[in-house]
Order: structure tokens, then C-alpha cells, then sequence
């Protein structure tokens, strides 16, 4: 739960940091993806190290 909140509020502050900014949507997005990704992949690799001990 506490990875989720996290992860909201990682999202919310990239996305007013970049309205701020004001950076293009295509761009916004691109970033979002890439971070939604690195945490899908950092779950995984957990996952896999605990299932491994």
C-alpha cells in the first residue's frame, strides 16, 4: 500500500512539475511510462529474489 501511495504521488508531482514547466503531453507521457515501467520492473526483481531464498 505504501508503494502505491508512493507511486501516486511520484506521478502527481512529475506531472505539476512538468504543467509548471510547461512541457509538451507527448513528452509527459513518454515519462510517465518509463517510470511506470521501472517499477514494474523493480516489483518483479523483488519478487523474483524472494521466491529464490
Amino acid at each position: 500500500m505504501i508503494g502505491t501511495v508512493g507511486g501516486v504521488l511520484l506521478l502527481a508531482s512529475v506531472d505539476a512539475i512538468f504543467n509548471q514547466l510547461e512541457v509538451d503531453a507527448f513528452f509527459k507521457q513518454v515519462i510517465r511510462g518509463l517510470i511506470i515501467i521501472a517499477a514494474v520492473a523493480i516489483y518483479a526483481r523483488r519478487a523474483l529474489r524472494k521466491a529464490e531464498s
